[in-house]
């Protein structure tokens, strides 16, 4: 059954009306409440619908607490979800904001820099005539305008260590500074802390200095030793010359065999651990991943050479080998004879493996699939192959023949210089 309309007493209106259908009169208001029997509103309903309405009338007439409360029971799902996406995000948030620590900044006060949280909570004192704005992790850099020298100040919030300006030079990386004075006497700082007494003559290092996984420093007698990420000493160990190889992620280094007025040689990785223990008698430099070696005295006397990898793992071995070339795009040279005029060069793999022949005086390393070729004392330029590509008429300029970026080189057509293109166009400069 339904409700029926007090106004006109149509009957076929549905439960949950608030208007009539026929005569649109308010059967009953969204916040009006209604009773079942009432006079002008009798209708039969079923009993189930009776129970319904009973429960209505009652809900309509309870406390606001336990219509909160119904509330609550019907919404829960909802209430939770809400509360997941936005009300603990929002308090965690705010928890987060409040509880984040304060943030160091350079201030100034009277025309002096220092560092702290405001000028009433100072860590570093404002005595200093500047302070870069930009700093290294806890690494303020400090100014001597009047004699232009730098420092560093390492702040944080239970230390403040200061190596005062006095210094010309600085480079900075995480913890690390790396310090230099007049007459070249460089300092190894590491969190706001001189490390060595002495002062060392350079350092070096593989990468760039936020990649460095250690350092070889440069006594004042010329000796090199290395250095960890704080500036302490490997070991004991002195080298009289050290070759780093960058693109290879190799560090070679040399001891003087006096004896026989000669150098051994190591390889250390780019942390600067030795690879093996293996000394090698000669060694050439990497490049391509390998080097040319003599892996025993007695091998370097009889001319009989090997090639490596940057593992120490020995590739092949040549015997009768003369004047070395570096290895590029996988193919090296070296000469049977030691005639710099008229020379036989071979042209082998990594693996040994003999890929051609060349009489000259001189071949350089390939770049771009050419090799420079000096035969007769002109230059000209081959394949892979050994075939010649561009022709024996040019004459070399510098020491270092290889194409650029723009596949060019310079070299000399009749006395004139100018750039050769890889397709062997030259073109002289104006």
């Amino acid at each position: 059954m339904a409700k029926k309309c007090s106004y006109c007493n149509f009957e076929n209106n549905p439960d949950n009306a608030h208007y009539c259908g026929k005569c649109g009169k308010k059967v009953s208001g969204f916040y009006e409440t209604w009773k079942l029997y009432n006079a002008y509103s009798y209708t039969p309903v079923l009993n189930s619908t009776l129970t319904k309405y009973k429960q209505y009338e009652k809900d309509a007439l309870s406390s606001p607490f336990s219509k909160f409360k119904k509330w609550i029971s019907n919404n829960g799902d909802a209430i939770v979800e809400y509360l997941i996406y936005f009300i603990i995000p929002a308090i965690i948030v705010g928890i987060s904001i409040w509880l984040s620590p304060k943030e160091l900044t350079r201030i100034q006060i009277e025309g002096k820099y220092g560092v702290g949280y405001n000028k009433n909570d100072m860590l570093l004192s404002a005595k200093y005539d500047s302070i870069h704005s930009y700093h290294e992790g806890n690494q303020w850099f400090i100014y001597d305008k009047t004699n232009k020298l730098q420092g560093v100040a390492y702040v944080t919030d239970s230390i403040t260590r200061v190596i005062e300006p006095k210094y010309t030079k600085r480079s900075s990386t995480g913890d690390i500074s790396l310090l230099e004075q007049k007459n070249e006497e460089l300092y190894f700082a590491y969190k706001g802390l001189i490390v060595n007494t002495e002062p060392y003559r350079t350092f070096n290092w593989m990468g760039y200095l936020s990649q460095a996984e250690c350092f070889l420093a440069q006594k004042r007698d010329g000796n090199w030793i290395f250095l960890d990420k704080t500036g302490k000493p490997f070991d004991d160990k002195e080298y009289d010359f050290i070759g780093i190889s960058r693109e290879d992620k190799v560090i070679i280094t040399s001891v003087k065999e006096h004896k026989y007025h000669r150098y051994l040689h190591t390889i250390h990785d780019y942390k600067g651990k030795q690879i093996n223990n293996h000394i090698y008698h000669y060694m050439k430099g990497y490049s391509d991943g390998v080097t040319w070696t003599s892996l025993e005295r007695e091998d370097y006397i009889a001319n009989r050479y090997s090639v490596i990898d940057t593992k120490g793992n020995v590739l092949c071995k040549v015997i009768n080998a003369n004047r070395l070339v570096d290895f590029s795009e996988g193919i090296g040279f070296y000469s049977q004879t030691t005639n710099f005029k008229s020379d036989k060069f071979v042209a082998i793999d990594k693996r040994g493996n003999e890929l051609f022949k060349i009489d000259a005086g001189s071949v350089s390393p390939f770049t771009m699939g050419l090799a420079p070729v000096v035969k007769n004392s002109k230059l000209g330029f081959i394949d892979k192959t050994g075939k010649t590509i561009i022709p024996f008429k040019y004459s070399t300029y510098g020491t270092t023949i290889k194409f650029k970026s723009d596949s060019t080189v310079q070299v000399k057509l009749n006395g004139k210089l100018g750039k050769l293109h890889r397709n062997g166009t030259f073109t002289p400069d104006n």
